[in-house]
């Protein structure tokens, strides 16, 4: 991703999205899409327990098999959740497609990355990191979430560790 504008966008929900990778990320992103009410096709090998539930109840289409060239001219989004080296190993299979790419793991290849996002009153809010720290984007995501909701203490009060940035706090 070349010097990333930010742009909120609603999607149609029948285009279907392409995930790739069944892990713990494409987990998440999975959440990510689904919850914005997103059709997911998931092609991956593998999944965790989470995603072949969602599978199993026909909340996503997992296909259990490698991702291809195919795959990326047949979508116009695609999620890649999967390590640095799948992600340069796949890469190339989506090169001509015209498929939009998300790269989880080498956010500057992709073309968009995901928003930390949640309905808030009926209003859809975002945070966004342009895939630079994911993490500090999904932390400031529940920080926002408590203060609207007033879960955040008394004004003053601090929920982080002396000298810590709680932005910077890992997802489990």
């Amino acid at each position: 991703m070349r010097g990333p504008f930010r742009l909120r966008a609603a999607l149609r929900t029948d285009v279907p999205v392409l995930l790739a990778g069944g892990g713990a990320v494409g987990t998440r992103k999975a959440r990510t899409l689904g919850d914005a009410g997103a059709e997911v096709h998931l092609v991956s090998p593998e999944a965790t327990e989470e995603l072949a539930d969602r599978a199993d109840r026909g909340e996503i289409r997992w296909e259990r098999r490698r991702v291809a060239a195919e795959d990326f001219r047949a979508h116009r989004f695609a999620v890649l959740a999967l390590d640095e080296a799948t992600t340069r190993e796949v890469l190339p299979l989506a090169e001509g497609s015209g498929c939009l790419l998300c790269c989880c793991a080498l956010p500057r290849e992709g073309d968009f990355a995901l928003a930390a996002q949640w309905e808030h009153h009926g209003f859809a809010l975002g945070v966004a990191s342009g895939g630079e720290d994911p993490a500090g984007a999904g932390a400031m995501k529940r920080r926002l979430q408590r203060l609207l909701e007033g879960q955040n203490g008394p004004a003053g009060e601090t929920h982080a560790a002396p000298g810590r940035d709680d932005t910077k706090e890992r997802t489990p």
